[in-house]
């Protein structure tokens, strides 16, 4: 599915500072967005996973 131009430049944009980079850490601010999973869960899932295409 093509996506709108200005959703594609800003995807492209994020790809070149943080494409193959790994998440050190993550820190829910604001546990209310967040339902499922759980803000802890959610955490430790990302903390050390490689950001890919």
């Amino acid at each position: 599915m093509p996506e709108l131009p200005e959703v594609e430049t800003i995807r492209r944009g994020l790809a070149e500072k943080v494409l193959h980079k790994t998440i050190e850490r993550v820190e829910v601010r604001c546990s209310r967005i967040i339902l499922h999973p759980q803000p802890p869960e959610l955490e430790r899932a990302l903390a050390h996973q490689t950001i890919k295409e």
